[in-house]
């Protein structure tokens, strides 16, 4: 968890106020804070733990962007983070935007493992939402997905 705000924060506070000016770089900030507010609504605003495992009275919530996404918080803070990748491009940014997404790769399956023992029908609806993605999956063997 340290890491993902370290890193999150890394890229956002090292960044310019150019990067607003950037068509692409808004776009994804712009979207990525909006997926964000979205999942969070959806979620429940007092629900949110960020630490991967699930507390006593958790739900399985599969409606909102969770139709779509399984794990949409990740993925906005992903998309976020990567407008102030995308202008003015450095190849060190890259590369702490690339950490960011092993570390919410690793907690998000940590919390599918969490998910798979507590909701019997955690299996059904992983195969029909991508993990940060919508509906887009990639297949390695042993039939888990990457996104």
């Amino acid at each position: 968890m340290t890491l993902q705000f370290l890193t999150a924060a890394a890229l956002v506070l090292t960044s310019s106020w150019g990067v607003f000016e950037n068509s692409l770089s808004l776009l994804m900030i712009a979207s990525g804070a909006a997926l964000g507010l979205w999942s969070w609504v959806t979620f429940g605003l007092l629900r949110i733990n960020v630490m991967p495992e699930l507390s006593k009275d958790a739900a399985l919530v599969t409606n909102g962007p969770y139709r779509f996404i399984r794990h949409p918080m990740y993925a906005a803070v992903l998309l976020f983070c990567g407008g102030f990748v995308v202008f003015p491009f450095r190849w060190w940014r890259l590369a702490i935007w690339i950490i960011l997404l092993i570390v919410v790769g690793a907690k998000s399956q940590m919390e599918e493992h969490f998910l798979m023992e507590r909701f019997q029908q955690y299996g059904r609806y992983r195969k029909v939402t991508g993990r940060f993605i919508p509906r887009l999956r990639t297949r390695i063997s042993g039939g888990q997905d990457l996104l």
